[in-house]
């Protein structure tokens, strides 16, 4: 019961918060040559950022820059491939990984790495 209360504010959630993105899959040419990568669906999910995280000990203390890295969280699917391309708001990211928070089937988090801006 509480799973389903989970995805119930999940699916909300999204559908009022959330991006409409395209997930794209890069295709080979009949003789290995890259062509314009195919559109395989459309998706609605949160795009926010997480911090990556270093450990490090203090005796080698010294300043790191820390960059946000870019993820999309979308309700749980399969279709995704890590180095499918995701366009978003203008741009294009590469996944870098897809993650199950929980191992509970409910939602998909994939790590983006941005790969260029589209017009």
């Amino acid at each position: 019961m509480v799973l389903v209360k989970q995805l119930h504010t999940l699916e909300r959630a999204i559908q009022i918060n959330g991006k409409d993105a395209d997930l794209l899959r890069e295709t080979e040419g009949p003789y290995g040559s890259p062509e314009e990568p195919e559109r395989v669906c459309s998706l609605r999910g949160i795009y926010h950022t997480s911090h990556n995280y270093l450990l490090m000990p203090v005796q080698n203390g010294g300043k790191l820059p820390e960059r946000n890295k870019p993820m999309f969280l979308l309700l749980y699917t399969e279709i995704m491939q890590l180095n499918d391309l995701v366009r978003l708001d203008g741009k294009v990211y590469k996944v870098t990984g897809i993650a199950d928070p929980g191992g509970l089937h409910l939602c998909t988090d994939l790590s983006l790495e941005e790969v260029r801006s589209c017009v």
